[in-house]
């Protein structure tokens, strides 16, 4: 909301994850693994196009 750019799917997916209550360290461990490919993918991305990623952080 802040910088404008609300993503209402990703909001949903956090609610369903709440509401599930999934064991702590599952939880943590598949986060951690997104969050690695997430990361993995973005660096792979703009070295496979030669630009610099994030062109701005504000």
């Amino acid at each position: 909301m802040l910088a404008r750019t609300p993503h209402s799917p990703a909001a949903a997916t956090a609610v369903i994850v709440a509401l599930q209550d999934p064991p702590l360290w599952s939880f943590l461990g598949l986060l951690a693994l997104a969050c690695a490919l997430l990361v993995a993918a973005g660096v792979a991305g703009s070295r496979a196009t030669g630009r610099a990623s994030p062109t701005y952080w504000w």
